[in-house]
């Protein structure tokens, strides 16, 4: 709590309150996701197949292109990132609950749920990337520490899956679709207390002529983008077919809450230890570490035989998701250009959807043909390989092109 009294006596009540402001929205935000993040062992409890599971994850990363690209453009076309927000976890909340009332309907062989689920996910996948890059943004105009404050977002994340993991066996999951929109509400009760990132119209009015092509023409922006799309064409599927990993351990998939919660919980220290990381190394090679230590984990998880080596296993991709949730974020936003912040953030996110369906809709396949250890054995050789090829491009980018590599 020292961190957290230093911020206090250091900066003004406003600054103070701001702070609390983002780190409640965070907190509450990523409560919401841990108690919706249940949506393919839903399915399993549906008994659908491990390929159908694939292709519906494959569909929803489909629908996350769109909107991620849609919802933050129109962020940037209208100068609030804070009103885009609003809509999308109203959006959310608002469909979430049918999902369980519709597993109820089927219309030609379909679940109803699946149409439900993919249209409040056109909602609720942009709504991470949107929140993270608004708390960004405040945090670096306000002089806020956005380490401390995303920090708040991982811990209750990760306190709240772990407690789920064991209460979900005995309840099921249905009750998460309900549970997850209330928490929303009060996500959107904070976003109207804060008034940072509403403000923006007329610098937006400004940049209304630069176009998102600009964006392509930065070099390191480009090979970020290319690597983080093969990144997430791993870790997406990675993340996807954790219940099958654990029903190959024996465990139940209701404890996905147990290895998500810990993943989050080791992401703090990250997080925490962001600035004085940066002080010491630029932000793209805390990129890398992160890259190394994913493919660390896919390849470990190939070998896991119990629950407990499972969640072990999982520490290396916690410690990516801390470098790569504050690093990935501010080495965006420092590549782009005024008025194209939230496009920046949105356009990768959305490309890496686009590899999420591949991911996914391979995935199943993969699994179903050879087995869910080796699919993970070869995910850990895939993300080693992108990395590698993420380093080169720097070396390209400085001994070739003559660019200047970003301090970030």
């Amino acid at each position: 709590m020292r961190i957290f009294e230093r911020i206090k006596e250091s900066l003004s009540y406003e600054h103070v309150r701001l702070f609390w402001l983002f780190a409640g929205l965070e907190a509450t935000f990523w409560i919401a996701v841990s108690v919706g993040n249940y949506f393919t062992v839903y399915m399993q409890e549906q008994e659908f197949s491990t390929s159908t599971i694939g292709i519906v994850n494959s569909v929803i990363s489909a629908v996350g292109i769109f909107a991620s690209l849609f919802w933050g453009m129109i962020s940037d076309r209208i100068g609030s990132i804070k009103r885009v927000v609003i809509i999308i976890l109203i959006g959310s909340s608002i469909l979430l609950p049918f999902v369980p009332i519709a597993g109820h309907i089927k219309f030609a062989g379909i679940s109803l749920a699946v149409v439900v689920g993919v249209a409040a996910f056109f909602f609720r996948n942009p709504a991470g990337t949107l929140v993270d890059n608004w708390t960004v943004r405040g945090c670096n105009s306000l002089g806020l520490n956005y380490g401390s404050v995303r920090s708040c977002g991982s811990f209750a994340f990760a306190v709240v899956g772990m407690a789920l993991s064991f209460i979900l066996p005995t309840t099921g999951v249905e009750c998460t679709f309900y549970i997850s929109p209330i928490l929303m509400v009060f996500c959107i009760l904070i976003c109207f207390r804060i008034k940072y990132g509403d403000g923006e119209r007329g610098r937006a009015k400004k940049q209304e002529g630069m176009k998102i092509g600009s964006l392509f023409k930065n070099y390191y922006y480009v090979t970020y983008l290319i690597f983080y799309v093969g990144l997430l064409l791993a870790t997406s599927s990675n993340y996807s077919f954790i219940p099958m990993l654990l029903k190959g351990v024996g465990a139940s998939g209701a404890q996905m809450g147990l290895v998500t919660g810990y993943r989050a919980l080791l992401e703090i220290p990250m997080l925490m230890l962001l600035r004085p990381l940066r002080r010491k190394f630029p932000l793209y090679v805390l990129i890398i570490g992160g890259g190394v230590m994913f493919a660390l984990e896919s390849l470990l998880l190939g070998f896991a035989g119990t629950l407990w080596q499972l969640i072990l296993f999982t520490t290396f991709s916690g410690l990516a998701n801390g470098l790569l949730i504050a690093g990935g974020a501010n080495y965006v936003l420092g590549l782009a250009p005024e008025g194209l912040k939230a496009t920046a953030q949105t356009v990768v996110v959305s490309a890496a959807s686009l590899s999420g369906i591949v991911g996914n809709a391979c995935g199943g396949f993969v699994i179903e043909a050879l087995g869910v250890s080796m699919f993970y054995r070869i995910l850990g050789c895939l993300i080693a390989f992108v990395t590698l090829l993420y380093i080169a491009s720097f070396v390209f980018g400085k001994r070739v092109l003559k660019k200047e590599i970003p301090d970030g």
